[in-house]
């Protein structure tokens, strides 16, 4: 079934992504908001070195699995009650290890008491990310609302839980309890949906298909662990080289731009079915390629802008005074938006063209850089320092190695789409995309 708006025509999944993606945005913002102003600087430095610590670990336990079960769900290659069993056990024996690395590592790391047990309940929270093959199962048949649902359910208990905390002065680790207990709402919630039409079997684990999963996986894995290096080493080294306080400036600026990111991910599951099916189609492909670039160039001016030239305004409505400081890094990482929109048409390129081992290997190369210059520049220039490492390592990941690849035209269709803008046509792009 397909719903019109705006003159787009969207299925019943686009519709529900879009309605989940767009209450994320919002109560995002506002838990956001909350916790910054509740927090302060230095606390809120210490609240963004905690996710992207235990973040760095995160990619081990999902194992990359979520998109490769959907497949083999709808494949029907194995029962789904085996596939589903072994894949959650995969996921539960990964916990396992991880969480008790992570508690190892910040014991060995000598934190302080509040940090310690802080990274120790953000930790066991991610157990219930084997709940994810659930969701999996239901996305398979075309059940997206059971999974709009489910997470609609638990942004709404963290949000609500957030108040809790704000209006009752609770601690630092109360809000990494928040999303405990948010995260343990999404997963009863998805074993519900399941336990209304299936029984679970609890012994039911095959090595053949764990081994097989694994294999498949492996890659997204790699690469989730890549994009997460190169999104979170800049906040871990600032808070290494110059304290919380510094964390606390660069990762509130950080975590705004972060909000945006929805905009081109909703663009790629709109419109990505539709492009690959025009790869035979040349003229009209790289039309389309050509005109979407034109678009992402369009909406990372349109973003850039506001954040730059209203960058203290927006710090000073949203953070308070005490984050007057982030004013200026919102500012200079106006442009993040960018890399977000082009990464996602550059995606859609190399996907459709069956290149996505080159869009892991640039990934992990500019994770290398990324990691190699913030460690050399944040000492010599401070935040900027982190700044400018983001960049390179940006334009080394949807430059660099595309330039280096001569078999695929990517960059030159962002160049035509440069040098072009006017001729942008909304109208004719969506059509095509029809």
């Amino acid at each position: 079934m397909a719903y019109s708006f705006l003159n787009i025509n969207l299925n019943k999944s686009l519709l529900w992504l879009i309605i989940e993606k767009g209450f994320k945005f919002f109560t995002g913002f506002l838990i956001l908001l909350l916790i910054t102003r509740y927090l302060g600087l230095e606390e809120f430095g210490k609240y963004s070195f905690i996710v992207s610590f235990v973040s760095l670990f995160a990619p081990f336990i999902g194992l990359g699995l979520d998109d490769i079960l959907i497949k083999e769900f709808t494949k029907k290659n194995f029962p789904d009650q085996t596939l589903l069993n072994t894949s959650f056990a995969l996921k539960v024996i990964s916990f396992a290890i991880i969480f008790f690395s992570i508690i190892f590592t910040s014991y060995f790391l000598n934190y302080d008491q509040i940090l310690t047990l802080s990274i120790t309940i953000y930790s066991a929270s991610l157990f219930f990310n084997g709940f994810n093959s659930l969701e999996s199962f239901h996305l398979s048949r075309d059940n997206y609302h059971l999974s709009v649902y489910s997470k609609i359910i638990s942004q709404l208990v963290l949000l609500l839980f957030i108040v809790f905390i704000v209006q009752s002065n609770r601690g630092l680790s109360w809000i990494f309890f928040s999303y405990f207990i948010a995260n343990l709402f999404y997963a009863l919630f998805q074993f519900y949906w399941y336990k209304r039409e299936f029984k679970w079997a609890i012994l039911c684990f095959d090595f053949k298909i764990a081994k097989k999963l694994l294999i498949m996986s492996l890659p997204l894995m790699v690469g989730g662990l890549a994009y997460i290096i190169q999104t979170h080493t800049d906040q871990l080294m600032i808070k290494y080289f110059l304290g919380f306080t510094s964390a606390g400036i660069y990762s509130s600026s950080v975590n705004l731009i972060g909000l945006t990111i929805f905009i081109p991910y909703i663009f790629q599951k709109a419109f990505l079915s539709k492009i690959i099916s025009l790869k035979e189609i040349k003229l009209k492909f790289n039309y389309v390629m050509v005109e979407s670039y034109r678009l992402a160039i369009i909406m990372s001016l349109i973003v850039g802008i506001i954040f730059f030239s209203l960058s203290d305004y927006i710090i000073n409505i949203f953070y308070g005074v005490e984050f007057k400081a982030s004013g200026g890094v919102l500012a200079l990482l106006s442009g993040r938006f960018a890399y977000f929109f082009f990464g996602v048409i550059r995606a859609i390129y190399l996907i459709v063209n069956g290149q996505q081992g080159l869009m892991m290997k640039s990934l992990i190369f500019s994770s290398i850089i990324n990691v190699i210059l913030n460690y050399i520049l944040i000492p010599i220039m401070g935040i900027n320092g982190a700044i400018l490492a983001t960049y390179v390592s940006c334009v080394v990941d949807l430059v660099v190695i595309d330039l280096l690849n001569k078999r695929q035209n990517n960059f030159k269709f962002f160049l035509k789409a440069l040098f072009s803008l006017g001729k942008f046509n909304m109208k004719s792009l969506l059509k095509n995309l029809q």
